[in-house]
């Protein structure tokens, strides 16, 4: 199997890339410098290559990207700071990166309240262009949504029911407010720590559980300490490529065009590619030995429960009611074209 971009292991699955710099040369011609947390040889990077070969060869050389994988220029919260400070041009964020500029996104990520994908997609269609509308008022332009990629469960011990996840020590990513709120509502006190720190605390015991994508899952060898992955994601992980609205007025008005057309398909691209990379990666994980517990319709039911606590529990913390209702309304009709 292909090697997966670590942008999607970072994401409770991943990242798609951050500008950080912008040279504009004598003949107007604009390089966006570019970096990644993926590393060089994955399957994102190649992606990433062709998008700037393409870019550069139909806008005349005008605009391109330099990519410098591998996360050098620091993790998403510093990024984000660089980014409003005018250090950095763009960003390719996680959701929770994304929420450092539009806080109400964070609704797409509230675990167990959507029940699959086309749940999940609807939703999306609705809350998407809002955020972009958001973004572009604080002063950012939204390049292509991807996937994080579908974020499970990883645990030592098999997790069958709130009861099995409230014995566990379960890991929190530092700062994430959604994901330790619902955690808490589950009756989980949960261990907060920086991403680099994981693998560390797997390995001695301080944590025994932790929430990512099966692809990410082996790109961090995190799978090489535990031994059960719930068979149901509790999320699917959305990402975003974003620029400073400054630096994209820098851009010729055609070739603007040309580089949100671009950057657009070929996040289309990374979407399906993720979802393929993490289910080749369930099959490499079950020949790893790694056992898939699927959750009971009484397992469901009460996550379910849990999910529409913390949903509104967020609400005047992170998104306001009428967004709420609207989630909602979409999820109603969803369910109703599925109960026909």
């Amino acid at each position: 199997m292909k090697q997966s971009a670590l942008v999607l292991a970072l994401a409770l699955a991943v990242v798609p890339f951050a500008a950080v710099a912008t040279r504009a040369v004598a003949d107007d011609a604009i390089e966006l410098k570019v970096a990644t947390l993926a590393p060089e040889g994955s399957t994102w990077m190649g992606i990433l290559n062709e998008l700037d070969k393409e870019l550069r060869a139909k806008t005349g050389g005008k605009v391109g990207f330099k990519y410098y994988p591998g996360g050098v220029t620091g993790d998403e919260k510093l990024v984000v700071k660089k980014l409003k400070i005018g250090q950095l041009q763009g960003a390719g964020l996680t959701n929770m990166g994304v929420s450092e500029l539009v806080p109400h996104s964070r609704i797409l990520d509230v675990p167990f309240l959507y029940r699959n994908r086309k749940e999940t997609e609807a939703v999306r269609a609705t809350v998407l262009p809002r955020l972009e509308q958001a973004l572009e008022k604080a002063g950012y332009v939204s390049l292509g949504w991807a996937d994080a990629g579908p974020v499970h469960l990883f645990s030592t011990q098999p997790i069958r029911s709130a009861a099995d996840l409230r014995a566990r020590k379960v890991w929190v990513w530092e700062g994430d407010a959604v994901a330790e709120t619902s955690f808490r509502a589950t009756g989980v006190t949960p261990i907060p720590l920086a991403l680099p720190d994981v693998l560390t605390s797997l390995q001695t015991g301080l944590v025994d559980t932790v929430y990512i994508s099966p692809v990410a899952a082996i790109a961090l060898q995190w799978f090489t300490k535990v031994h059960y992955m719930t068979d149901s994601p509790i999320v699917d992980a959305v990402s975003l490529m974003v620029v400073q609205k400054k630096a994209f007025d820098k851009i010729a008005p055609e070739n603007q065009r040309i580089t949100r057309e671009l950057s657009a398909q070929y996040c289309k691209r990374q979407v399906e590619e993720s979802r393929k990379e993490n289910e080749d990666s369930v099959r490499v994980l079950k020949e790893k030995g790694i056992e898939l517990v699927p959750p009971d319709e009484a397992t469901r039911s009460e996550f379910n429960v849990i999910a529409d606590k913390v949903s509104q529990e967020l609400v005047g913390k992170i998104y306001d009611q009428a967004l709420l209702d609207d989630v909602k309304k979409v999820l109603a009709g969803v369910r109703a074209g599925e109960s026909k």
